[in-house]
């Protein structure tokens, strides 16, 4: 039973290191020759929608669910695969400390000329200095981002990094109520509004 359970222990600790190779390797990518990036106008909601849906599975395993609200639709001049790792990101972050029981609520709206994603959950949030600095390399917040939580402090980086080869920013705020509200503004080359309805 203790060689299991040292096993086990090296095996969590090498899933982890080959998790942080893997994010390494693709921050990297993402900060190099823009020129090798796949651009084309990409259908947004689109994009949202497989991320969400290849969430939502996973995070079902956990008693947790992620849903998609749209209003209207978007479309972005960029690299669909980056964008989605973007949001993918974010999401995941959110179903690691989003409480069992409740659901992590994504949003797309298209206004003027600027598209919006809004991910928001019912986690315990983030100190308000630490809304900024989560975006940074390796950084954790609190008690409740240590290792054993998942994840190796990239994600949120990797996410700032593809969002703004896209020139748009992701920004993050903490909830009224409770919960983290992560929003990603991107340039929209066309927006088309939600019908109105009767």
């Amino acid at each position: 039973d203790e060689a299991r359970a040292e096993l086990d222990r090296i095996e969590a600790e090498a899933a982890r290191m080959n998790d942080m190779v893997g994010s390494l390797l693709e921050l990297s990518r993402v900060e190099g020759d823009r020129r090798a990036r796949k651009v084309a106008t990409v259908d947004l909601n689109d994009v949202v929608q497989h991320v969400v849906e290849d969430a939502d599975y996973e995070a079902r395993r956990v008693g947790k669910s992620v849903t998609l609200r749209s209003k209207g639709r978007a479309l972005v001049d960029g690299d669909a695969n980056l964008i989605a790792r973007a949001v993918e990101n974010v999401v995941r972050n959110a179903i690691r400390y989003a409480p069992e029981g409740t659901a992590i609520e994504v949003h797309v709206t298209g206004e003027a000329r600027q598209a919006r994603i809004g991910i928001a959950d019912q986690g315990p949030g983030v100190p308000e200095a630490d809304l900024e600095r989560i975006f940074a390399p390796f950084h954790r917040v609190g008690a409740s981002r240590t290792r054993e939580s998942g994840g190796v402090g990239l994600g949120l980086s990797i996410a700032r990094r593809a969002i703004a080869l896209h020139n748009g920013t992701i920004t993050a705020a903490n909830a009224p109520a409770r919960g983290l509200i992560v929003t990603i503004l991107l340039p929209a080359s066309a927006v088309f509004p939600a019908s109105p309805t009767t």
